[in-house]
Order: structure tokens, then sequence, then C-alpha cells
């Protein structure tokens, strides 16, 4: 399942996945087993992970993510651009993410190089829970 206010979704077309859109609880993409939802994964580039950290909704959705059967968060830049920000310190945003980490260890933030890496990490995240 697609969040069906996910602008920009993945289309998972090198992938043999069936998707529908959706309004989602929380997340982006979701698995749904029996009716129920089994996985929920949030998708954040590296702009919106650091303003979400600095607003405070970061704290927010882990914790509406900790609610769910399994939950991850997708980020499609390596962790290493966290460093990069302009608008933002390294430092400063390292200190949150590991803070957030601590406090909510049961949703994994996941780096990946690239947009199609994190699609592709999606999927094969999402495809090996079992059902």
């Amino acid at each position: 399942m697609i969040d069906s206010g996910e602008k920009y979704p993945y289309r998972f077309s090198e992938q043999q996945a069936i998707t529908s859109r959706e309004r989602l609880p929380c997340g982006d993409y979701a698995v749904q087993v029996g009716g129920n939802i089994a996985a929920v994964v949030e998708r954040k580039t590296i702009n919106d992970l650091i303003s979400s950290m600095i607003s405070g909704r970061m704290k927010f959705l882990l914790a509406e993510l900790t609610a769910q059967p399994r939950s991850l968060v997708v980020v499609e830049e390596g962790y290493s651009k966290i460093f990069k920000h302009m608008y933002v310190t390294g430092s400063v945003a390292a200190e949150r993410l590991a803070e957030l980490q601590a406090q909510f260890p049961a949703v994994p933030i996941v780096f990946c190089e690239t947009r199609p890496l994190a699609e592709e990490w999606t999927y094969r995240w999402l495809g090996a829970l079992p059902v």
C-alpha cells in the first residue's frame, strides 16, 4: 500500500509488486496481511529528516511508527550528508539522530545512498516480513 498523500511515490516498477493507493495511519508504504497492517515504512529525504528532527515532528512520527507491528524509516541519502546540510551543523543533526534512535530503538533508521537504492531496500524489507 502507498499512502495517498505521498507526492512522489516509489513505483516498484523493477519488482513484482502490486500496489494500491490509500490513506495510511502513518508512514508512506505498508504491507497488509489478513486485512491488518503488518509493517510500515516512512520515506525521508535528507532535508526532510533534518527539518523533522529540528522541529520535533520526527519524535512524534517515531512514536506513531512504534505503535505499528514493524516499522522502518528509510533515508534517500547516505549518513554523511547530515554533516553537509546548509542550515544545521552536522554535530547538531548527528546528536538529534542519535537521541531519537536511542529513544525509539524499535524503529530502525536506514540510510541508502540514492533514491533507487532506498526504493530497493523498502521493497526488500517489506518482502522479507514473515506472513
